[in-house]
């Protein structure tokens, strides 16, 4: 029986990461407006990161620029779809129970505070700064609400790491929003400029690495909080099953 515990478990795994549904897209979505806002000759002497920032960005910061861009109800929704689905593929005998408990645990994952540490490998805590002011006020909100709509589209439709950043970025660059963006800067004091400008050279430079790296991570995190779920479960699946075939037996005693 654990073997077949095991089984199950793979094969849930298994289905889970084929689908990659499960794209991270609340600070790459920095990269839509950067990438198609026209760089001031003035600013182009920003330097590409190459190293982890010294003072990398901090929770705080990157609560504050998810709470900005809406992007965890989304990516939440994400999550909770592909568990439904996997929910319908459970042998017949799997307790619902015990896949609601798996729903719970996935979806109380503190998606920031588990995927800080990616960011903090590519973005600074003048890099964040930048990117919150740049959020801030009615153009800013409307500008990373509307990124963050077209990238969850895309992640709806089945594209997953960068290849969601990608399509939400050409989308932006044929909206009205490059015209936003241009208004948001010009609210802006020339030194803000200059630190916007600053970090959208870094963003620009690791808005894919980023892309793809916390949306392998999430997929992964999500593998083991599923596979952890069901191993605690253990007795009460094995006890399912032997019910569940007993009473197959007992109803089908030709096949016995």
């Amino acid at each position: 029986m654990a073997s077949h515990m095991t089984s199950l478990k793979n094969g849930v795994l298994s289905s889970w990461r084929g689908r990659r549904a499960l794209s991270v897209f609340f600070a790459v979505l920095l990269a839509a407006t950067f990438v198609i806002a026209q760089t001031p000759p003035a600013f182009n002497s920003a330097k590409t990161a190459s190293a982890a920032p010294e003072h990398p960005i901090t929770l705080e910061q990157l609560r504050t620029l998810v709470q900005q861009e809406r992007a965890i109800e989304p990516m939440k929704q994400l999550t909770l779809q592909e568990a439904e689905r996997q929910r319908k593929t459970l042998p017949p005998w799997f307790p619902s129970s015990v896949w609601d408990a798996v729903e719970k645990r996935i979806m109380a994952i503190d998606i920031p505070a588990v995927l800080l540490p990616t960011y903090q490998r590519y973005l600074s805590r003048e890099n964040a700064d930048a990117m919150i002011l740049f959020f801030q006020g009615p153009r800013g909100a409307q500008i990373a609400e509307h990124f963050t709509q077209r990238e969850a589209a895309s992640a709806y439709s089945g594209t997953s790491g960068a290849a969601t950043t990608a399509r939400a970025l050409d989308e932006t660059s044929r909206s009205g929003d490059i015209g936003l963006a241009a208004k948001r800067m010009s609210e802006l004091s020339p030194e803000d400029q200059k630190r916007v400008f600053d970090a959208k050279q870094v963003v620009v430079n690791t808005w894919k690495a980023i892309s793809d790296e916390t949306a392998v991570f999430y997929d992964n995190l999500v593998n083991n909080e599923i596979q952890n779920e069901i191993a605690a479960h253990n007795r009460e699946l094995v006890t399912a099953k032997q019910v569940y075939l007993r009473k197959s037996t007992s109803s089908n005693p030709a096949q016995h």
